[in-house]
């Protein structure tokens, strides 16, 4: 709650978005932003959100997009991948120290070569740390830390990590049958924009 503030047109509800606890087809807007890649199944979950949606509404997602970049090793590909393997070979008791050794050991060198696009390249390759300088203007060096540390914390310990080619979602997202469809690439990957039928 003190993240969102107080008010009387706020409610907070933890639920499993196959089975959303609320009324259907009785919201303007539904946004779902860094979820459905991260659920058993993209098409159920869009469903479900789908069918939120007041007619002449609009549904906003997002999803990780397919490249083959994503598979490749170290050093043409990343080493994220290869680290969330082992870490969720883990207890999860012992994940998040896991993670949090990792970070402790790069985030230093990337703080270190944060000026360098060559240095910070070299390390895409080889860190799992996610790093956003100078993408996100954050204050200090101790606020960079804690962005790292939540969102290698985040990107290494998801159970489901599903990757759709543009294709594939457009082709999930016309078959809820929706009068318009903007999509495109950006954010997480893919970002959708769909209007349900009046």
């Amino acid at each position: 709650m003190r993240n969102n503030g107080q008010s009387s047109n706020l409610l907070l509800a933890q639920a499993d978005i196959q089975c959303i606890p609320f009324k259907p087809g009785t919201y303007d807007y539904v946004v779902c932003l860094g979820v459905l890649q991260h659920t058993p199944d993209t098409l159920t979950s869009l469903r479900s959100l789908w069918k939120m949606v007041a007619p002449g509404g609009t549904l906003i997602v997002d999803h990780y997009e397919f490249r083959l970049l994503s598979f490749l090793p170290p050093p043409l590909g990343q080493a994220l991948d290869i680290y969330r393997f082992f870490i969720l070979l883990l207890p999860y008791s012992a994940r998040y120290k896991s993670v949090k050794h990792l970070v402790d050991f790069w985030f230093p060198l990337h703080w270190r070569f944060r000026h360098s696009r060559v240095g910070q390249a070299l390390l895409r390759r080889l860190s799992p740390v996610i790093f956003y300088y100078p993408d996100i203007p954050l204050k200090s060096m101790s606020d960079h830390y804690e962005w790292s540390l939540l969102d290698t914390h985040d990107s290494t310990t998801d159970i489901f990590k599903r990757l759709l080619t543009f294709r594939q979602f457009y082709s999930m997202i016309k078959n809820l049958k929706p009068s318009e469809i903007d999509l495109w690439k950006g954010g997480n990957g893919l970002e959708a924009r769909v209007v349900k039928s009046l």
